[in-house]
């Protein structure tokens, strides 16, 4: 139940940012704008010491978050403090996506997505989202 509260979060916090962050992003790198991504993403993560990525097939939640939290575009939708949030967002969504057994998922991280969704959208989920 936890990773998918947690996914919840993420997609409404990247439905919150999707279609401003696609416009930029085609903008900024035209109609191959999504091997763009891959592409700059690729190279950060190589230049940080770690393996390359899989690339990103579609603009789902995830790569959103991701923008948010790592592309130069998401520094032109969320002001430079956010961007700790969003890669602390980032880290609950991968977390959820390839839960470990060895470590599961506490309700207080589920609570802290909803709370990082607030932060980063200005929305508020008013209902618990253990809730029926």
């Amino acid at each position: 139940m936890v990773p998918y509260v947690i996914q919840q979060a993420v997609q409404a916090t990247a439905d919150a940012h999707r279609d401003r962050l696609r416009m930029m992003l085609e903008r900024q790198d035209g109609p191959d704008w999504l091997a763009a991504l891959n592409d700059r993403r690729r190279q950060d993560m190589l230049a940080n010491g770690r393996p390359a990525p899989a690339p990103l097939r579609a603009f789902d939640a995830r790569a959103v978050i991701h923008c948010l939290a790592y592309d130069q575009s998401g520094r032109q939708v969320l002001p430079a403090t956010a961007t700790g949030k969003a890669k602390q967002l980032l880290g609950l969504a991968n977390a959820a996506h390839h839960p470990d057994p060895d470590a599961p998922l506490t309700e207080a991280e589920a609570y802290r997505a909803w709370q990082l969704y607030t932060d980063l959208t200005g929305l508020t989920r008013t209902d618990d989202p253990f809730g029926p």
